[in-house]
């Protein structure tokens, strides 16, 4: 009794000072709140928002990786530049078939260390999820089965290969023929299958990107590109024609013996680039062999070249219907204020406002104005809302409780009662 009316005179006596007691949820997230706050910068940070995951989710976490994740990109951006390194260096090997021993001896460290990379690279793959109708399968029975069915033997094969020419650098005798010579380093071309999984790589740069500018600009350089390797190539492959066992080539009749590597690429590159574009050069073929390659060189340059400048006049054609509807806009507006005579400083100010407005809805797209959302599924709808809405509803202790408990709730929230508005700087938001 005693203390309980002790309890009941300190609880008048808060009530006659104006104090209000916080429920026991409350207090412990104001105090999450004040631990976290120095951490964090103020009035720019978004504030974190993770689901709890039970031990099994987090024992597949440790098994398979999300293809999409930040470490995975880095991983596949150096295999990229390997695979890019390969598409450059093993065509020139046409230009140094003599020297190529010496060469291949001091690169051995090199081979290793990519030989290394692709061999860790299949055990990971082996465990790498995959998406199926927009649903991310992180099982490791299907991401094995998938892979099985599609790069492994590929892989195999490759990595084996790469080894085995280690080995045979290693331990070369002077014994080797050059017929088995020449196979060996024929068959390093056949590494080059490795630029199929650039697609992947370039595909998954291609859904990074959020500007539809950049997008345009990143198509046309990647046709750019291509046509740069296929030059590449076909320098390659017509100075290999050129070193051929036969009377008269045009590497005998064009080249002296003092002149350098550099300058026999660069003039074989010159001769491809030209086969593509309407530009002349005086090489040319000096047999029937060669004289047949120009050929078809050149037919296959008309296709490239017209897909190319197809290519740049679509690119330039989206980009400005894309500036079409703004010009169309302030066309509209300038025209007002010039009929109307208004006044400079109030023109100034709806020139300044309409940029400002306009500005603000190209940069901030709404859920509801992409079409392509309404073919979708309900459920991938659902999870691609909660994922932009829950981080900024879970501002609040309210719905940072309500994820917490439940996030299926948070979920349909998220889903059917979240309404997005855009508003320009000075505009009423709330009227009587």
């Amino acid at each position: 009794d005693k203390e309980g009316g002790s309890q009941q005179g300190d609880s008048q006596k808060e009530s006659e000072q104006g104090l209000l007691e916080l429920l026991p949820f409350w207090k412990e997230f104001r105090a999450l709140s004040m631990k976290s706050t120095p951490s964090r910068p103020h009035g720019h940070s978004r504030p974190t928002y993770r689901l709890k995951r039970g031990n099994s989710q987090r024992f597949r976490d440790l098994l398979t990786a999300n293809p999409i994740s930040r470490k995975r990109i880095v991983w596949e951006s150096i295999g990229a530049v390997f695979i890019i390194g390969d598409l450059v260096t093993i065509p020139l090997q046409a230009f140094m078939w003599d020297s190529l021993s010496d060469i291949e001896h001091s690169s051995v460290p090199l081979m290793m260390v990519k030989a290394a990379y692709w061999t860790i690279d299949i055990p990971l793959l082996c465990f790498m999820g995959f998406y199926k109708n927009g649903v991310l399968e992180l099982r490791s029975s299907k991401t094995f089965k998938r892979y099985f069915r599609t790069w492994l033997p590929v892989d195999f094969g490759l990595v084996s290969l790469d080894w085995y020419l280690i080995l045979f650098h290693l331990e070369k005798s002077a014994y080797v023929s050059i017929r088995a010579l020449r196979v060996l380093r024929l068959l390093r071309f056949v590494r080059l299958v490795r630029l199929f999984k650039l697609h992947s790589i370039f595909r998954k740069l291609v859904e990074s990107i959020r500007s539809e500018y950049a997008l345009i600009m990143l198509n046309v350089s990647e046709i750019l590109a291509m046509m740069i390797v296929a030059c590449h190539f076909m320098a390659c492959a017509f100075y290999a024609l050129g070193k051929m066992d036969v009377k008269k080539t045009w590497v005998d009749y064009y080249f002296e013996e003092d002149d350098t590597v550099g300058y026999r690429y660069t003039t074989a590159l010159h001769w491809a680039i030209t086969q593509f574009t309407p530009a002349s050069m005086e090489v040319t073929g000096k047999n029937t062999i060669e004289r047949f390659y120009n050929i078809i060189v050149i037919v296959l340059g008309i296709v490239a070249f017209s897909t190319f400048v197809g290519s740049v006049t679509q690119a330039m054609t989206q980009l400005r219907k894309l500036a079409e509807s703004k010009t169309a806009q302030f066309a509209q507006l300038r025209r007002f204020l010039g009929e109307h005579q208004v006044s400079m400083p109030l023109a100034t100010r709806v020139w300044r406002y309409y940029e400002q407005g306009s500005h603000t809805k190209k940069n901030w797209m709404m859920f509801r104005d992409v079409t392509l959302f309404s073919e979708i599924p309900d459920i991938l709808q659902s999870d691609l809302q909660h994922e932009v809405f829950a981080p900024i509803l879970c501002r609040h202790p309210f719905f940072q409780n309500l994820s917490e408990c439940s996030v299926s709730a948070m979920r349909e929230l998220c889903h059917t009662s979240v309404k997005e508005m855009t508003y320009r700087a000075e505009q009423d938001v709330y009227s009587a």
